[in-house]
């Protein structure tokens, strides 16, 4: 599978469901490494801690998905811009903008294998969502 197709799959996950949950764990590497810089902050994240968050987003969301606006990929690497929706188990009906972020990932024997990204908390202000 090209790099593309991989991050796109990965990306097209509903992370909010235990099925897509495993289904994301086995696109990533095992020796796998999430470089996060937020405006809360900077995180790392291994294969274990991934799965750690993985299980946060299922006690916490109905569904959590992304919206992407850019991916391209070249060789090994690719560069995906995205928005992450998630609905409540309270109000499931309702997609909440959570965050913008960039992604810059590699691949490494047809799995994700590192991944830089930053992010910024999503606001509902017509003209920062009309960039998404």
């Amino acid at each position: 599978m090209c790099t593309k197709d991989i991050i796109s799959e990965f990306y097209n996950l509903n992370l909010a469901k235990a099925e897509n949950q495993s289904m994301a764990l086995n696109l990533f590497h095992k020796d796998s490494e999430i470089h996060w810089n937020s405006s809360k902050g900077i995180a790392h994240l291994d294969h274990d801690g991934f799965a750690t968050m993985l299980k946060g987003i299922e006690e916490s969301f109905f569904s959590f998905t992304y919206k992407i606006s850019h991916l391209f990929a070249n060789g090994d690497k690719g560069v995906v811009r995205y928005t992450i929706y998630g609905t409540t188990i309270e109000e499931p009906e309702i997609a909440i903008p959570l965050g913008h972020f960039i992604s810059i990932l590699e691949v490494k024997e047809d799995q994700i294998y590192k991944v830089f990204q930053i992010s910024q908390e999503a606001d509902e202000q017509i003209l920062n969502m009309s960039f998404f």
